[in-house]
């Protein structure tokens, strides 16, 4: 913990990727990182990085995989789950191809991929965690599979191209704020016939659809429609 933390003088990282962990707080106040170089992208997405403040992408944006910087992205496929914060503010990357055996997306595991214009989750994951895709703002195209059952607090918060999104019929739980700040947002379709439940005790959904497009609209099944009404977090858009 705190290992690195405040050396201003350091500006690049190599073969962080061989470390396989790396605890709270590492590289915080790196704030001259400009960045990192790896030789294998399973080892980087099955890293374990304490918070986002170990990642050093959390300051240098860059990410070189065998010299040539990220843009476009192929993850193995041996890897079943993309860790915490495993792509945490590569504002290069603009495209990922995740393959069928990853079954969980970890917390804000992409988030700030700013350069991020669309996203194809595989119908193997169940998981979308806590900020995965927040401030992807040019992000315009995802598409959630229908094997997801929990999305967490702010996923695809401040995804501000995306117009449409559709809320799989397997999904069961929800956390706070999920697409809040899409603001070009104006069509959601909620598949599942029971109102998806809060993920987290003492919490309400609050600001689930908040500051999307004027006028959007929240489509549900016909014989739901009651049920949305009355359901916590969601009679706010009753």
């Amino acid at each position: 913990e705190n290992s690195f933390e405040s050396c201003s003088g350091l500006t690049s990282v190599t073969n962080l990727d061989s470390v396989g962990k790396v605890e709270n707080n590492a590289f915080i106040n790196c704030n001259n990182i400009k960045s990192v170089y790896i030789t294998d992208i399973a080892a980087w997405c099955n890293m374990d990085f304490g918070n986002e403040y170990s990642n050093p992408l959390y300051y240098a944006k860059n990410l070189y995989l065998n010299g040539k910087i990220v843009t476009e992205l192929v993850i193995p496929d041996d890897v079943t789950e993309i860790k915490d914060y495993a792509l945490y503010n590569c504002k290069s990357l603009k495209s990922v191809n995740i393959p069928e055996n990853v079954t969980s997306i970890g917390n804000g595991a992409f988030y700030g991929c700013s350069s991020l214009t669309s996203i194809e989750i595989p119908s193997s994951v169940t998981s979308i965690r806590n900020d995965a895709f927040e401030g992807c703002f040019n992000l315009a195209n995802v598409t959630i599979p229908n094997g997801v059952t929990s999305i967490g607090d702010r996923a695809f918060s401040w995804c501000e191209k995306i117009t449409t999104i559709t809320i799989p019929e397997n999904v069961t739980e929800l956390g706070d704020f999920v697409f809040n700040g899409c603001k070009k947002l104006e069509s959601v379709y909620c598949r599942p016939i029971t109102p998806p439940s809060q993920m987290y005790e003492n919490t309400d959904n609050a600001g689930l659809f908040s500051q999307n497009a004027e006028g959007r609209k929240i489509y549900v099944p016909n014989e739901s429609v009651d049920a949305y009404k009355s359901a916590q977090g969601w009679s706010l858009y009753a």
